[in-house]
Parts: C-alpha cells; sequence; structure tokens
C-alpha cells in the first residue's frame, strides 16, 4: 500500500545537546509524484477515441453531511458500487450462450471513483454507430432504474440517500498519463458538467452521434436542445429523454433553448 504520509512517526534525536522531533529521511525522500500511484510519467501518451460517461449521486454531499458518515456511507457505496457494475453488465449483455455472451456493445476499459460519482471510458475503436447508440441508451436505461430498482432496494437501510442518479455522456478522445492508469481530455470534462446541468437526469454532447438516423422513434424518444455550458465559449447542442424534460420545472426548462 506504500506509506500513510498522515500517520508518519517521528523520533527524539540528541543534536548537540539539543532534543529534536524529526522524522526519516528515508521516509520523506519517498514522498513524490509515485504517490500517485500512475506509473512512469516517462511513457508515452496514448490518444484513444472513446466515449467518456460520468454518473453523479445527486444530493450525496448532503447525505453524508449527517451525523456519523463513517457507519453508513462506506456501506451505501458499496451497495451502489455493486448494483451500478453489475447495471453496466446487464445492460451490456445481449443473449446468453454455454461459452459466454454476445453483447450490445463494448465493456468500459476504464472506471474511476471521483467521489460523489462514477467516470467510465469506452473504446469506439471496434464500436460502429449502431453499438455507439446502443451504449447511450444503455446509460439513459441505468439513470432510470436507479430510482425504480435500485433506490427501493435500500432506502430502508439508510437515511436520506441521493434519490437521482445523473449522467453525462461526451464522445471524443482522452489521452494516457503514465502507464494507462489515469486519463485526462476534453470529453471527459464536457460529460462531468453535462451530468450538472438543471434538472436532468441523462445526457449526451450530439458531438459524433447521429441519433435522428440511428433511432427510428427518434422524436419519441429524445429531445435536442441548445445550452450554455460552463466553461465553454460556444452554445453546445445536447440530446435529452424527452420524458426527463418534459417532467423539468419551468426554472430549468428556462436554459434549454430550441433552434
Amino acid at each position: 500500500m506504500g506509506i500513510d504520509f498522515g500517520e508518519m512517526k517521528s523520533v527524539i534525536v540528541d543534536i548537540n545537546g539539543q532534543k529534536k522531533k524529526i522524522f526519516k529521511k528515508n521516509i520523506i525522500d519517498e514522498f513524490n509524484s509515485d504517490a500517485l500511484k500512475i506509473g512512469s510519467f516517462q511513457a508515452d501518451s496514448e490518444t484513444i477515441r472513446c466515449i467518456s460517461a460520468v454518473f453523479d449521486l445527486e444530493g450525496f454531499t448532503l447525505f453524508c453531511s449527517q451525523t456519523e458518515p463513517e457507519l453508513y456511507a462506506g456501506r451505501f457505496l458499496k451497495d451502489f458500487f455493486d448494483w451500478l457494475f453489475n447495471s453496466i453488465k446487464v445492460e451490456t449483455i445481449s443473449e446468453t450462450f454455454n461459452d459466454g455472451y454476445e453483447l450490445f456493445h463494448a465493456l468500459p476499459f476504464y472506471s474511476k471513483f471521483l467521489g460523489d460519482g462514477v467516470l467510465f471510458i469506452w473504446d469506439t475503436v471496434e464500436m460502429d454507430d449502431i453499438t455507439q447508440h446502443n451504449l447511450l441508451v444503455s446509460l439513459s436505461n441505468i439513470c432510470d432504474n436507479y430510482a425504480s430498482n435500485f433506490y427501493p432496494t435500500v432506502k430502508d437501510k439508510y437515511i436520506g440517500i441521493p434519490k437521482k442518479l445523473r449522467c453525462g455522456v461526451a464522445k471524443g478522445s482522452v489521452y494516457s498519463i503514465g502507464e494507462r492508469n489515469d486519463f485526462i481530455g476534453p470529453c471527459i470534462n464536457l460529460a462531468s458538467r453535462l451530468q450538472a446541468l438543471p434538472g436532468i437526469t441523462f445526457a449526451f454532447s450530439r458531438k459524433g452521434f447521429n441519433p435522428e438516423a440511428r433511432f427510428e422513434d427518434y422524436s419519441n424518444i429524445w429531445v435536442k436542445k441548445q445550452i450554455v455550458i460552463r466553461g465553454y465559449n460556444f452554445n453546445e447542442i445536447i440530446v435529452l429523454p424527452k420524458l426527463d424534460f418534459s417532467r423539468m420545472s419551468e426554472e430549468d426548462k428556462i436554459f434549454y433553448k430550441d433552434f
């Protein structure tokens, strides 16, 4: 696990007749960028065409502001993570055979806990347009299933559980850091900002997708809007579930502009 630098032990030594509390050099010297556990920063960055999705538990900070969070926050997250990863597997599997599975789309190659949500990244190299749009449906379904499936199973175990799971999705590129132990990229930033838009449960950036052509009943399922996103100079075209938009408050709807 390495050294816990918050728990370093000091020693008392005599230096020129004075008692000094010191920390051993070998311990202090180990405090460096290796503590990030990313690997060698000398490794060339790899560019990966991808789809990034950021899931966020709305109200998780408030949930953790109750007394004695150490008694429930970790247990809730374990329940949530187990459900979330299993949900992605369930949504991914198209058909089951004795020796394996046929998939609607690939599984994500990377996941990372962000403090109140989770980042997932899918490599799109071997994903055609159909499988990429299948993935959008899967992610939207997971957000819906949080409220209808997961929340009812845990609401009697904890107080003040987040009632809503949000997800933002963006397509683009990511760049590996170290030995593929972390990734950066504008599509991650955009996905994170999309999940934080007013009133949304699920939203994806229109860039790189063609939902109008890929969904026969597009106009019955999705609604396309323009919105100003924090940190971006131009309006972004985003796509939301039509039912979600219809349920938004009027105060939230004013942020979303028609064409």
